[in-house]
């Protein structure tokens, strides 16, 4: 009687999370299924919400264009499963995550899944391995805030960028953003570290097999840089910058297609944090993508 009682809690009473941040997955991941002509998909984290302008993007490729990052505690492994289905022939998937170990393993965020899986339970279906054994044992304490946030009428609607209304309909954020709001210009507890260390060696095997993917589907893959704030990046030689690299021609199976040195990018593009963009950054990036 409780499991049942727990299961209608779950997937019969309203979604409670759907105004948030994490409520735009769903229309993301609806975007994605619905194009089904040769398209260009960017999988990446929250720089990719923050940095694209895709329509201008769409504009100059004659292509559509599926904005398809959202936040660094889902995990890239999980943005990387959700598109799988959903990548035809003649699609161009740029592949973006933010330069920091956290998104460069196979980190995975059970909570914040089940956040986003509230407003649309079919993306359940696309969860592989170990990430869907971690949303089973995270699964009660889900639903029991749920219940309370539902049972108490509590109406989650945060107020500024971090709210699903924040997005237009391509997937990027088109709240306005008209200059940097951190205190130094930078996060000084966030340093940017051009270093191999910072990819793990399961996440790099994975990516390389969804690379693999890629093509089997007869659609091609690149990988490119995030916008990087210059001013966080940790002190960094020509010789460790050449190393990187040749470590990354070495261990991706796709083409970057970026000059690492153009996404290192003066403090004044950023919003607030050194990955998400202003909206003169955003301008910026979409260039350089572009011209890329």
């Amino acid at each position: 009687v409780p499991v049942i009682m727990m299961t209608l809690l779950c997937f019969a009473t309203p979604p409670q999370y759907s105004k948030t941040f994490l409520g735009e997955l769903a229309d993301k991941h609806e975007r994605l299924k619905e194009i089904e002509e040769p398209k260009i998909i960017v999988v990446g984290g929250s720089s990719v919400a923050f940095g694209l302008d895709s329509k201008l993007l769409e504009e100059h490729m004659g292509m559509p264009v599926v904005n398809f990052g959202l936040y660094a505690s889902l995990g890239t492994k999980i943005m990387f499963d959700l598109t799988r289905p959903y990548i035809r022939e003649g699609d161009i998937v740029i592949i973006a995550p933010e330069l920091d170990p956290q998104t460069l393993s196979l980190y995975f965020n059970a909570e914040a899944m089940w956040q986003a899986l509230d407003s649309d339970f079919s993306m359940l279906a696309r969860v592989r391995g170990s990430e869907l054994a971690a949303l089973v044992g995270g699964w009660f304490e889900y639903v029991g805030k749920k219940s309370r946030l539902w049972l108490t009428r509590a109406d989650l609607d945060p107020e500024g960028v971090y709210n699903r209304d924040s997005f237009n309909e391509y997937g990027d954020i088109s709240y306005p953003r008209p200059y940097n709001t951190m205190l130094l210009g930078y996060d000084p507890n966030k340093q940017i570290v051009l270093d191999p260390s910072i990819y793990s060696r399961d996440f790099l095997d994975y990516m390389n097999e969804y690379i693999a993917h890629i093509r089997k589907r007869g659609a091609k893959a690149y990988y490119t840089f995030p916008p990087m704030n210059s001013t966080a990046l940790a002190p960094a030689d020509d010789e460790s910058l050449l190393e990187f690299y040749r470590f990354l021609r070495e261990n991706i199976d796709c083409e970057a297609i970026s000059d690492i040195n153009d996404y290192l990018i003066e403090e004044n593009y950023f919003f607030d944090s050194n990955f998400h963009l202003n909206d003169s950054g955003v301008r910026l990036r979409t260039a350089l993508l572009i011209e890329d």
